[in-house]
């Protein structure tokens, strides 16, 4: 997680700058963690980051059957600089 150290905000909640500018942000990695005793306990952790390079978050969202379909549809409205 180094590689995500200069990504401080915290991007879920009310005033998010994703939801209202989207098209200013850009997802630049990812990563998937499943829980140790229960592997339905999963999440994705997106660094996301402004086209600028202004603004860096962090954006946590269930993942799997369990997730929740807004912050799923927010997401795949970014679009990622991932190679």
């Amino acid at each position: 997680m180094e590689k995500w150290k200069h990504f401080l905000s915290q991007l879920n909640g009310i005033n998010n700058p994703i939801q209202e500018f989207r098209e200013q942000f850009l997802i630049d990695s990812y990563y998937r963690y499943e829980g140790e005793s229960d592997p339905e306990d999963e999440a994705i952790v997106y660094a996301i980051s402004s086209v600028d390079g202004t603004i860096k978050g962090l954006f946590v969202s269930d993942y799997g059957p369990s997730s929740e379909s807004k912050d799923d549809e927010l997401i795949k409205n970014i679009k990622a600089r991932i190679v």
